[in-house]
């Protein structure tokens, strides 16, 4: 039987990009001057981390594509 990860482990790493979101949209709502600068900031970063991952899972596709070819 497999070991379960914990909680904190699992929903760590998306909780802290859906308080990246949030904060990056009541920055862009409600402020403006250098809070501009904020919401983008904070709301470009979850869309590089997705960026990010799929980059990578596409580069291990590849890998994992090549290994077994040869």
């Amino acid at each position: 039987m497999s070991e379960q990860l914990p909680a904190t482990k699992i929903w760590s790493i998306p909780v802290i990009l859906a308080v990246f979101s949030v904060v990056g949209l009541f920055a862009a709502l409600f402020s403006d001057g250098l809070w501009d600068v904020v919401s983008w900031i904070a709301l470009s970063l979850p869309c590089g981390v997705i960026v990010w991952y799929v980059w990578l899972g596409r580069i291990h596709e590849k890998n994992v594509r090549n290994s077994t070819s040869t």
